[in-house]
């Protein structure tokens, strides 16, 4: 399931935010301060975008996208600040560290919604469109969705592979197994995947690796959120 981190210390705000995030397909996870957000992010491998407080202990939302952002897995995510009084100079330094949306306190609803939507419209498409595939390889919806179902345990099989070849330093069979995930991404179209990949296969040295592979797990994880969105019944959509 696609995933919004939520960092703020009002637990009001974060449960109108888990709400709104749940009515659009995300599931929520929340941190009450920038060091427990920083903490979660490191054991993960899938979210989405961030909405963060301006104003936090120890660590301001600037601050803490700045830290985020110098990772090159998280180099892109979005992130929405929110914030009480904002003023020009904070906008200005926000928009330098790539932060475009902001919601302006008190928090409702209707802004949540908006914002996360203009966020996700924003969003390079981690998976070819099912009507493109179908008309790219000539199959039909059936064997569409039959592909997808077989693909995904597949990749998230040699995801698990990936990652331990990454923590036995291994990068043999990283560069392996990055082979064969170029097969299936080929086969369902996620050009955000392939980018990864190729990324990782141009690495020359142990440090670009180090970069290369948290960047591909990332991906990996935005993809298997995108094939369950195709499994799901299409009823459950509407």
């Amino acid at each position: 399931m696609k995933t919004v981190l939520v960092v703020d210390d009002n637990a009001v705000s974060i449960r109108l935010i888990e709400v709104i995030a749940g009515r659009l397909g995300y599931d929520c996870a929340h941190a009450s301060n920038a060091a427990d957000a920083l903490a979660w992010l490191e054991r993960t491998s899938s979210v989405e975008m961030i909405i963060t407080d301006q104003q936090m202990p120890g660590m301001t939302g600037l601050e803490f996208c700045e830290k985020v952002h110098q990772q090159v897995r998280f180099r892109h995510l979005p992130f929405i600040l929110c914030t009480g009084v904002p003023d020009r100079s904070m906008i200005e330094e926000a928009m330098r560290i790539g932060i475009k949306h902001f919601i302006v306190k008190p928090i409702t609803p209707k802004v949540v919604g908006e914002k996360m939507a203009a966020v996700e419209s924003e969003m390079p498409r981690v998976l070819e469109s099912r009507a493109s595939v179908t008309a790219r390889r000539d199959l039909t919806d059936l064997e569409y969705s039959a592909l997808v179902r077989s693909s995904k345990p597949e990749i998230a099989r040699l995801r698990v592979e990936l990652e331990q070849a990454f923590g036995n330093g291994d990068r043999v069979t990283a560069l392996m197994t990055a082979d064969r995930l170029r097969e299936h991404v080929a086969l369902l179209g996620s050009p955000s995947v392939m980018s990864a990949v190729e990324v990782l296969e141009g690495t020359h040295t142990w440090l670009e690796m180090e970069e290369a592979v948290p960047l591909l797990i990332v991906e990996l994880g935005r993809l298997d959120n995108a094939l369950d969105e195709e499994i799901r019944p299409r009823l459950s959509r509407r």
